[in-house]
């Protein structure tokens, strides 16, 4: 269920640096009492905590996605306490995926009981309320962030200004920002220029199936031109080079499936190659693909 490597990948036996790598919960078992939906599967997660916990004190690096975990179909009565409680008792914990869990309004819950602050956390599509954002804005966590990831939440609307202020927050740590899929118009984005300008060690922005134009990206571009450590920013294809008009709710599947011009895409992805060259930043690396050269170098913390 557990394993563990260094950095350097060796395994238990041959160096006294362990973390935990991975927490896998796919094969937990689907008959039995205690098979009784997400809840069971919290109740098998918090044990599984305790076991990490008890066998290896020195874990930096847990990952709990697509765990099932659903505040909102809990049993009467039930709470995420006792997987707050597993999780405070890493006493070394630094990094935190809890993707497509919904966690509306349980941040605080469930990171409040860690004994230090976080250096990464990943919270794709985890259904969080402003209430998440506002309190990990106000926590030891943000000034200590590197890596946060918030794909998949609509930042679009009352999440917006909390996400501003965590992002001011972090600003004198942040390495690498993921906001993939979060509903981002042109108007959002220009509000997050000013706050995305103080991350001045960002190295990585992630920005794909946003519905952006053309203009924004090059707004964008200009104004974080400045940060010297910005050298990867993955960007959506700019709503200017579909064929057709994008529908008054748009989805990511359109966005990213959507009927492309070519001939517009190629002609937007030069004139950013342009303007990256005018601005003296040839260095970095702008592009639709995850799989772009130098990716992975670029977002390891």
């Amino acid at each position: 269920m557990a394993t563990g490597e260094s950095r350097d990948g060796t395994s238990h036996g041959h160096s006294k640096r362990q973390r935990l790598q991975l927490l896998d919960v796919t094969g937990l078992p689907e008959d039995g009492p205690e098979s009784a939906g997400p809840w069971a599967t919290t109740v098998s997660l918090a044990k599984a905590c305790i076991e990490v916990a008890e066998r290896q004190r020195a874990a930096a690096d847990l990952r709990l996605p697509y765990s099932n975990v659903d505040v909102r179909r809990l049993p009467p009565g039930a709470d995420l306490g006792g997987l707050a409680a597993q999780l405070g008792a890493l006493a070394r914990l630094k990094e935190l995926n809890l993707g497509s869990s919904r966690l509306s309004g349980q941040l605080q819950l469930l990171l409040g009981t860690l004994q230090g602050p976080l250096e990464s956390l990943e919270l794709p599509f985890c259904s969080l309320l402003p209430c998440d954002l506002c309190y990990l804005s106000q926590s030891p966590h943000a000034p200590a962030l590197k890596k946060l990831d918030l794909s998949g939440n609509n930042l679009s609307a009352s999440l917006l200004q909390p996400f501003v202020e965590l992002l001011v927050a972090a600003a004198a740590s942040l390495l690498h920002l993921d906001v993939m899929e979060c509903r981002l118009r042109d108007a959002q984005l220009q509000a997050l220029l000013p706050p995305l300008q103080r991350c001045a060690r960002l190295r990585s922005l992630g920005l794909f199936g946003n519905p952006l134009s053309m203009a924004a990206l090059r707004a964008l571009l200009l104004g974080t031109a400045p940060l010297p450590d910005l050298r990867l920013v993955v960007y959506p294809y700019p709503v200017d080079c579909y064929r057709d008009d994008l529908p008054p709710s748009s989805s990511s599947s359109f966005l990213s499936d959507g009927a492309v011009d070519e001939e517009r895409l190629a002609r937007a992805a030069a004139e950013l190659q342009d303007l990256l060259r005018s601005a003296g930043r040839a260095d970095a690396v702008w592009t639709t693909s995850l799989s772009a050269p130098g990716v992975p170098d670029c977002i390891e913390l």
